[in-house]
């Protein structure tokens, strides 16, 4: 079993560029990331993690979306990172390529361009 971990910062920093976006649940989602923690989320090999909200330091966004409202794709294309919720705590985020080979690690973001979609639909 994976052990939990503090974010890293790029992590972090992703995760609170996708949350500057306002759609339901995200102010509430934003102070869960003081108390997220984070584990290995694939065994493909690419860098998406699971995340685990401490949640008695917290409260759960009844009202957020999964997956999230908003995407980021790398600059290049080749890849993108969207997050997720369940239950209204902080799931997941997810790193995917759209070539053969995994991202192993997330790229800084500044390299992201986010886009925000108020229906839901990602």
């Amino acid at each position: 079993m994976p052990t939990d971990r503090a974010l890293t910062t790029n992590e972090l920093s992703i995760l609170e560029r996708i949350l500057q976006f306002d759609f339901p649940g995200a102010e509430v989602l934003r102070h869960q990331l003081a108390a997220t923690r984070a584990t290995t989320g694939c065994e493909c090999g690419c860098a998406t993690i699971d995340l685990f909200v401490n949640q008695t330091e917290t409260s759960p966004a009844t009202d957020a979306p999964s997956p999230l409202p908003v995407t980021g794709t790398t600059e290049d294309g080749l890849g993108g990172v969207i997050a997720f919720a369940r239950d209204g705590w902080l799931s997941c985020l997810e790193i995917y390529s759209v070539g053969d080979d995994p991202i192993a690690e997330f790229p800084p973001v500044e390299s992201i361009v986010f886009a925000f979609d108020p229906s839901g639909a990602v």
